[in-house]
């Protein structure tokens, strides 16, 4: 039996999509698309109501009536008739449904509004914290001519089921039951976003730092990393009098240096195979990101220990073949870390 074969290209597509990262959702609006015109009356009384909506045809939202992702609404939308009176003040709350057809009422934005008196959408800022599947609505203590404005009447929606508890929803979260004033629209949008780090601030437009609770400004500087050296440009073999290491950095720091010449004895004993000779300690050496640097050796008793060393490479094969000096580098970047690194040198007379 013959099998089918497939391009290879189509076994790479299916593996990047597999291998793909999830994508967190964006800021989504939910509730009401708000294309149904204002106008209708509501169903609240005196002296305070929350009025939101429990039902609507999917055309009448923007895709999901209820919160789709967990996170903060950032924002909320009124569409409105012009107002025949002032407005009460109102502010946003989240509303979540509980069993045996109670509700309860969540967070809510502080502080209150006062819509506008003229028509059309107002949106106001808010910062309220909501679960995946609440749904949001408007409250106000006390009722002023104005609350009509946000409703759309029977005639221009296709169902809606909006609820109102008056008075409204208890602030300590206790279930309560709500009416039913069918075939209204409570005109209301809301915007959330992702809180990835539960700090109570929406990652896009409130959090200059979402992946840290501990501030919603900018976030803190990345930890100071260390700076490296290359001494490679360093000659491998140097007449002793004229010692150097040659180096770059690639971050700007400061450097520290000391060491040892190490000169091998004519004849090994027991207990030794070199004479040793301290190099100078030097301390703040300033370094540059990429700008080479060449720093000269000195040893303690530098003239005396040179002609020393010089004597001794002179007088011994086995010192001129063995014989080196070991460089030791801490080069510390201006953050604050450190990093070590040696540079051994090969000694001609």
């Amino acid at each position: 039996m013959r099998l089918a074969t497939f391009p290879a290209t189509i076994f790479l597509a299916c593996a990047a999509m597999l291998a793909a990262p999830a994508i967190s959702p964006a800021a989504s609006d939910f509730g009401s698309n708000l294309i149904s015109p204002a106008g209708g009356s509501n169903g609240c009384g005196a002296p305070s109501c929350t009025q939101w909506n429990s039902v609507l045809h999917p055309s009448n939202t923007p895709g999901s009536l209820t919160a789709p992702i967990s996170g903060v609404v950032v924002s909320f939308t009124l569409k409105k008739a012009t107002a025949s009176g002032p407005w009460s003040p109102l502010h946003l709350r989240v509303v979540r449904e509980a069993p045996g057809g109670l509700w309860r009422g969540m967070a809510a934005s502080s502080p209150d509004v006062v819509p506008s008196m003229a028509s059309g959408l107002q949106t106001f800022s808010a910062r309220v914290p909501i679960s995946q599947g609440d749904f949001v609505g408007v409250e106000q203590d006390g009722m002023g001519t104005g609350t009509a404005a946000f409703y759309a009447s029977a005639s221009d929606v296709f169902f809606a089921t909006p609820k109102y508890a008056s008075p409204m929803l208890p602030a300590d979260g206790s279930p309560a039951s709500a009416s039913t004033f069918d075939s209204r629209e409570v005109l209301l949008r809301a915007r959330v976003e992702l809180d990835a780090d539960h700090d109570g601030f929406g990652d896009e437009t409130q959090d200059g730092c979402p992946s840290d609770a501990s501030t919603h400004g900018s976030c803190p500087p990345p930890p100071p990393t260390s700076i490296e050296i290359d001494s490679s440009a360093t000659p491998a073999k140097q007449s002793v009098g004229k010692l150097r290491v040659e180096l770059v950095a690639d971050g700007d720091g400061t450097l520290a240096l000391g060491g040892e010449a190490k000169i091998a004895l004519r004849k090994q004993t027991k207990t030794a195979k070199t004479k040793s000779y301290e190099l100078k300690t030097k301390k703040g050496i300033g370094l540059q990101a990429g700008v080479e640097k060449v720093v000269r050796l000195k040893f303690r008793n530098n003239r005396k220990t040179i002609k020393r060393i010089e004597k001794r490479l002179q007088s011994s094969k086995r010192a001129r073949k063995r014989s080196k000096v070991v460089v030791r580098l801490t080069a510390t970047a201006a953050a604050g870390p450190s990093s070590s690194s040696r540079v051994k040198i090969k000694l001609k007379p």
